[in-house]
Parts: structure tokens; sequence; C-alpha cells
């Protein structure tokens, strides 16, 4: 049994995994105490530093799902991976992470296509463009970007377009239901409990 701790629980997905948790799912269980093996951060910026630096000084693993860190920012966070476990993704959907690796294949074959991207969300998400979208641009590099779309109702959506003067193709992914972060967090939740200190990610699974 693996008890773990939601930080920050008063986003939509720190809710959504509380809730998954109260009762044993998939051998997890929300701790009941201080005591827990590994601690979920979905957060603001400033909350997850200070999170993340409490598990530092306690020796706890963690997953980590926030997004927009700076690079002063994130120094903090490899900091803390000196001495902890902690498994970073900007999203922890795994049919998200398959179309990052189809964009990475389909791009060999386009490669003297015009690139676009357009990324779109919640008018909530603070961050922009995406942290996904920073995923997407390491593929394609500097002179690649997104542009940021924020509507009321809607919870994800990445589009990447290949065009030239004969043909143009259209990629897609968009989220229908938070639901679909939880297998990566789990599958993260496992991994990261039985690693050392370290930063780690999906590639490494």
């Amino acid at each position: 049994m693996i008890k773990v701790k939601v930080a920050g629980f008063l986003g939509k997905v720190s809710k959504y995994l509380v809730k998954k948790f109260e009762k044993k799912y998939k051998d997890i269980v929300l701790s009941k105490n201080k005591k827990n093996d590994c601690t979920i951060i979905f957060s603001s910026i400033k909350k997850s530093i200070i999170s993340c630096k409490e598990c530092y000084k306690k020796n706890i693993p963690v997953v980590l799902g926030t997004t927009g860190f700076n690079y002063k920012e994130f120094k903090k966070i490899v900091f803390y991976s000196k001495k902890i476990p902690i498994f970073f993704s900007s999203n922890f959907n795994i049919e998200f992470i398959n179309f990052f690796s189809y964009i990475k294949k389909i791009t060999f074959y386009l490669n003297k296509y015009k690139i676009k991207g357009y990324e779109i969300h919640n008018l909530n998400k603070k961050d922009s463009p995406s942290g996904s979208s920073f995923l997407i641009k390491k593929i394609f590099g500097s002179k690649f970007f997104f542009d940021s779309i924020r509507y009321k109702q809607t919870l994800g959506e990445h589009k990447i377009i290949f065009f030239n003067k004969k043909n143009l193709f259209k990629i897609s992914h968009k989220i229908i239901n938070k639901k679909c972060y939880i297998n990566g967090i789990i599958k993260a939740i496992k991994y990261i409990k039985k690693r050392k200190n370290g930063l780690y990610k999906f590639s490494d699974l």
C-alpha cells in the first residue's frame, strides 16, 4: 500500500486526486496522518516550491505536475532532486505522451514543411504558452512558436499544422475529461517510490 499526500488540494486536478485516493485505488490511498510515502504537487509555482522544500527536508519522494516555472525557479526543483527523487512532467496524460511521440515520428517525414502550433486552455490557466507546448516546442526548435488561446469552457487542446504550397496536415489532441491524468499519475507514484534521488520524467519509465 502506498500512502500519498496531495499538496495544494484547492486546484481542480488536486481535488480530483483527493477524491480518488480517499478510498484505496490501485494500491494507493490518501494518507490520514503526517506520514506518507509520496507527495503529489499540482499547485501554484510558489506553493509548489514550498511543498518541494518540505519534502526535501523530510526525504519524501515527489510527483510534480505544476507548470510555468522560470529558469531560476526550476533550478530550486533541480536542487531538491539532488537529495530526493522527483518525477516531473508538464502533462500526465498517457495519451498525450503518445501524441508527443507521434509528432516526433511524423516530423521526420514532414521536415521540409512550415509548421504552426496552437494551444487552447481554460481562462484560469496562468502559464501561457502551456507547459505541454514547451515539450512540443523542443522538437522543432526556437523558430517554432505556439499561439495561446484562452476560452471559458475547455480543458486543453494542442494543434500542430504542417503546410506548404501543395498540402496541409493537422494533428491535434484534446482533453475531454480530467480523469485522463490519473493513470499517468499512478505510474509516476509507483515508479518514483522505488527511485533514489534525481529528476525523472516519462521517458525514464
